[in-house]
């Protein structure tokens, strides 16, 4: 979940990859809530930490930068100062590889 709301409460089944889970017999009901005690709990940042996977130099026409990092965002692709490529989708942990002409 990536955000909080405020008289708000969700409630959900996960799991993780590479797994097959059942979920069954499973009843929903509401009933009000009391969120007296519970406050929006403080956002706390993650520093990055990221690195470029792909070699230095290429020898072709085009280059595949591969970008990793471990939170996910956005990015912004340059080749020589030039912008290649904007908004470029980050997923936390997964290689994100880009041609660059």
């Amino acid at each position: 979940m990536t955000v909080q709301e405020a008289n708000k409460a969700y409630l959900g089944f996960a799991a993780a990859r590479g797994m097959n889970v059942t979920f069954s017999n499973i009843t929903y009901t509401t009933s009000t809530w009391n969120a007296s005690e519970w406050t929006l709990q403080p956002t706390s940042y993650v520093a990055p930490v990221y690195q470029i996977t792909s070699p230095a130099t290429c020898t072709g026409d085009s280059y595949e930068l591969v970008f990793k990092a471990n939170a996910d965002g956005k990015a912004t692709v340059s080749a020589n100062g030039v912008v290649v490529d904007k908004n470029v989708d980050i997923k936390a942990g997964e290689p994100s590889p880009r041609a660059t002409p």
